[in-house]
């Protein structure tokens, strides 16, 4: 079976997914993958930091997408890469779709309607039900969250959080009494 992937690199919450158990399943059960795509904005440091050894482990091809084209380019980008697939590449009989947001349905629908698979791995609790029960397979990311990582991740999340409560009162008062020495973030504290 001839299979496209199409990786949101925006909405797959990337940092607490253990990618390389995830691809390994991938292409364990499709052996054919002619077309890996994933779709960010690449100018982001976060982005390139974390996908550069996938995109190179696993020859992903890279799509720019700009945050100047608004809230939902990585979608619609996608959307218009699957339909072109639909139309121009009628050998690929399967559509792998790494996200999970609700605007991809109709294109889910219309590759189905068109007597070809389309599968999508997301994160349940923040997949629709609408998504869940109209693709051919739905795979849960779950399984694939590294529990360890994803406690770090919290951790430093809030620490910055924090840093950035401070930093916006500071700003906010312009307060010269102000103690710009307290302490917020100890470097004692350990985030691993």
């Amino acid at each position: 079976m001839v299979v496209a992937l199409f990786i949101d690199g925006d909405n797959v919450k990337c940092n607490k997914i253990k990618f390389s158990s995830l691809f390994k399943k991938i292409n364990e059960e499709n052996n054919k993958i002619n077309l890996k795509r994933i779709y960010c904005d690449w100018k982001d440091i976060q982005m390139q930091v974390f996908w550069d050894k996938y995109v190179h482990e696993y020859g992903l091809d890279e799509v720019q997408i700009s945050r100047l084209s608004g809230k939902n380019s990585t979608d619609n980008k996608i959307i218009v890469d699957v339909m072109d697939c639909l139309y121009n590449k009628p050998f690929i009989e399967n559509d792998i779709l790494l996200g999970c947001d609700k605007d991809y349905i109709p294109v889910i629908r219309k590759v189905i309607e068109s007597n070809k698979k389309f599968e999508v791995y997301g994160l349940k609790n923040q997949t629709s039900l609408s998504i869940i029960n109209c693709c051919s397979k739905y795979y849960d990311l779950n399984e694939y969250i590294d529990t360890r990582i994803a406690k770090i991740i919290t951790k430093t999340d809030n620490i910055i959080n924090e840093i950035t409560t401070k930093i916006d009162e500071l700003v906010e008062n312009n307060d010269e009494n102000v103690d710009v020495d307290e302490e917020i973030y100890k470097p004692d504290d350990q985030i691993y």
